[in-house]
């Protein structure tokens, strides 16, 4: 947020993990770099040794790897120019560039497209309006922060119209995933969106023993989105998880791309 308030271009890339192969994520991470033009990764220190091949690397256009996270704790930060900001984000408008998203690079290396502040408004404005969000509403959300569903719909909605969002480490969620249920029945949360493997995943890995007090009444909807919907998990959920209160009404669906 801080990048954006500059009028600078963030792009949230995923981060290294377990599942997916050391050389995968670097070829991954050095094309977008070439194809996109990034100056800067910010990441955490322990990742410098995983990048630093990447900025050193010829082809590169990255200048450096940032630790912010850290600065304070290393004593590089400073007082921010209060002046220069305002001076970046006086000539910010609708039509400056907020995001540059990266698609899911499923058949090839990730493509990236430029969004507008005004794109990203209108879309949540416009499917706010479609799910009738209200001030009410309380989210959950495992789905990682460089994927679209989790970044707009978890992410920036919640900061549009000042809805509470509670986030969930992805990694967290795989290993546990009793602890969606957990925070939406301490939080009373209202809405959770989910990849169509989610509700057989939940319904085969969540044991009994974890679910005492667990109340899931207050939620309108489960939204199934970002991969192919199947009828088959919406019955396994509900038959698995009617009786701690999923309604059937309450499991809708997001239609896009991925969807179809």
């Amino acid at each position: 947020m801080a990048i954006v308030a500059i009028g600078a271009v963030p792009a949230v890339l995923a981060y290294p993990n377990p599942r997916l192969h050391p050389d995968k994520f670097l070829h991954g991470l050095s094309g977008m770099a070439q194809k996109s033009g990034l100056d800067w990764i910010l990441a955490e220190s322990e990742l410098e040794s995983v990048l630093r091949p990447i900025v050193d690397s010829k082809q590169s256009s990255i200048k450096d790897i940032s630790f912010p996270l850290e600065w304070i704790e290393i004593g590089q930060y400073e007082e921010p120019d209060n002046e220069l900001i305002k001076k970046s984000r006086n000539v910010i408008d609708v039509t400056s560039p907020f995001l540059l998203q990266h698609s899911s690079g499923t058949t090839g290396l990730q493509k990236a497209v430029v969004l507008s502040h005004g794109a990203i408004l209108e879309h949540v404005k416009r499917y706010s309006e479609a799910i009738k969000l209200s001030g009410d509403d309380r989210i959950v959300n495992w789905l990682p922060l460089y994927h679209d569903m989790g970044l707009i719909a978890a992410f920036h909605m919640t900061l549009a119209f000042g809805i509470t969002s509670v986030q969930i480490d992805p990694f967290q969620w795989i290993s546990a995933p009793a602890i969606l249920f957990k925070a939406i029945s301490e939080e009373k949360a209202t809405l959770v969106w989910l990849p169509n493997f989610a509700y057989n995943f939940m319904a085969d890995r969540v044991p009994e023993g974890e679910m005492d007090d667990i109340d899931l009444s207050s939620m309108m909807m489960f939204i199934n989105c970002s991969e192919v919907v199947r009828s088959e998990g919406h019955e396994k959920f509900i038959n698995r998880f009617r009786k701690y209160g999923v309604k059937k009404r309450s499991l809708a669906v997001c239609y896009a791309i991925a969807e179809t």
